[in-house]
């Protein structure tokens, strides 16, 4: 996918809008102005908006109001109506899958429409998209100070014993699914193997400074940063034969485990539970 007319249009191919003839080719009027209108999506009732503003005493302003909302806003463009083409900034490529899923929850929400199989309207003017991805890391590590109180502390972390299985009760007080910091609990528990993590969990406790604060810290209490996090993980990749670093970084850990999962025949119900996914958006992290 790719976003390539903001908030309107985005057909389902990353790649630039080709700037050879034959795209003229698209660009004819299939989509009257009267069907796009229907496409948008507002949160505001129409017909409950012109009810209230019947006896508006300002009769321009009101009947700009409800035509806006009835056949689209005006945004007072005088230049040239000519259709121009447009190639994607080089993040785009660089974010293909991040891109894609960011666009499915647009998609979802009714924020943008599409997909249009040419242009609804010969003299559409494309503008390019870059994606810079959000980390998914802000659960476990800060960027800032002001953000110490976000990221998981040793105080959310208990270990407990149920029919001899070890299980960690981890409290997350803020995530990207949990913006107003309600906080969200989930529970590891202990596999047996050589990878199970509460064995790490419990190995790095040991060693762990007895401090308060951020779980993951230094041997001297300073909380890990996000920098420092990204380039420790960039230095096991390489020392475990893994030099593709555009690839593999930290949204990797959050694909990895829907990937995992899906891999073992979870339902896609219960993919999202884990995840914490409100919508299909986690169909975009499967590999």
């Amino acid at each position: 996918m790719g976003l390539v007319h903001e908030g309107v249009i985005f057909v389902r191919s990353i790649e630039q809008i080709s700037d050879k003839p034959e795209v003229e080719q698209m660009q004819v009027d299939r989509y009257p102005l009267s069907e796009i209108h229907r496409l948008s999506k507002s949160p505001i009732k129409v017909e409950v908006l012109l009810k209230l503003v019947t006896n508006y005493p300002n009769q321009v302003d009101k009947q700009i109001l409800s035509d806006g909302f009835l056949y689209g806003f005006k945004v007072g463009y005088g230049g040239p109506r000519l259709p121009t083409n447009c190639h994607n900034l080089i993040s785009a490529y660089q974010n293909k899958k991040e891109l894609e899923i960011k666009l499915l929850k647009e998609l979802e929400s009714d924020r943008i429409a599409g997909p249009f199989s040419c242009r609804p309207f010969k003299n559409l003017r494309l503008s390019p998209i870059g994606l810079v991805p959000k980390k998914p890391i802000g659960e476990i590590v800060r960027n800032k100070k002001w953000q110490a109180h976000q990221v998981i502390a040793i105080e959310n972390v208990t270990l407990s014993k149920k029919d001899y299985i070890e299980i960690a009760k981890i409290v997350i007080p803020f995530s990207k699914t949990d913006q107003y910091g309600h906080g969200t609990v989930i529970e590891i528990t202990e596999t047996k193997l050589k990878d199970c993590p509460i064995y790490w969990l419990k190995n790095y406790l040991m060693q762990r400074p007895k401090v308060k604060g951020p779980l993951f810290c230094h041997f001297g209490g300073c909380p890990v940063t996000r920098y420092q996090f990204s380039c420790v993980l960039s230095k096991v990749l390489i020392h475990v034969g893994i030099t593709d670093s555009v690839s593999f970084r930290t949204h990797s850990f959050r694909i990895g485990a829907a990937s995992s999962h899906f891999e073992k025949g979870t339902s896609e119900e219960e993919i999202k539970r884990l995840g914490r996914w409100k919508s299909n958006a986690f169909k975009g992290y499967i590999r």
